[in-house]
């Protein structure tokens, strides 16, 4: 399986998405013993700095963004993902992170936090294989609501 190609494929941005702000809950949530905390916590800090271009330069907001991303008041949201494939708002980085600082840069940061976010987990082969095995089912049963290309892609690696 090409693991990889989940977070480095545009077509699959959506799902992508979904899926890393469920491994952000999850790591605060439930820490897995495959998919290690702090590594996920590095690589946040590493894509939101990268992301912020020197609009956020305190690291105390950056712990918030993370917090705001780890808040237990999320769990239905992570509910309707996990138990009835509900995938999150499109805007679900720009309106957590507008929770810690001003919505237009909020609307900056959050695209390019998750363009170097994906990259940098698509760099390392293991860890997206980790990731895709955690949120396998997940992945097979969302409702996602994708055009017949990036379908084909997602059940590709899926069950290649």
């Amino acid at each position: 399986m090409n693991f990889v190609a989940f977070f480095a494929s545009p077509l699959l941005d959506v799902v992508s998405q979904n899926i890393i702000a469920a491994l952000l809950y999850d790591i605060a949530a439930e820490p897995s013993t495959d998919i290690n905390p702090e590594a996920i916590e590095e690589i946040f800090y590493e894509s939101i700095t990268e992301g912020a271009q020197n609009i956020l330069k305190s690291e105390q907001t950056k712990r918030r963004i993370l917090d705001s991303l780890q808040l237990k008041e999320l769990e239905p949201a992570f509910e309707k993902l996990f138990l009835h494939g509900q995938p999150l708002d499109r805007q679900y980085f720009v309106k957590r992170f507008s929770a810690v600082i001003s919505k237009k840069n909020a609307k900056k940061i959050a695209p390019l936090f998750l363009a170097h976010f994906r990259k940098k987990i698509a760099a390392d082969d293991a860890l997206s294989k980790r990731i895709v095995m955690k949120y396998r089912k997940y992945l097979e049963n969302g409702k996602w609501q994708l055009n017949g290309d990036a379908m084909s892609e997602l059940e590709m690696i899926l069950t290649a």
